[in-house]
């Protein structure tokens, strides 16, 4: 989050960053309004879903 507060200016694509087991995603759109819309995914662990090994 700091990279994002750092470019206070703004961007012109989609920034995104992911744990390493790519268990939650956050992606981050700077709006023409000066405002950062964030959202986030979040996966299951595959085990505790029932799944093998992690892909």
């Amino acid at each position: 989050m700091e990279e994002l507060a750092a470019d206070f200016r703004g961007w012109d694509c989609e920034w995104s960053r992911r744990t390493n087991d790519h268990d939650l995603t956050v992606p981050a759109v700077f709006r023409s309004s000066g405002y950062v819309g964030l959202t986030w995914a979040l996966r299951p662990w595959p085990r505790a879903a029932g799944g093998g090994a992690p892909l």
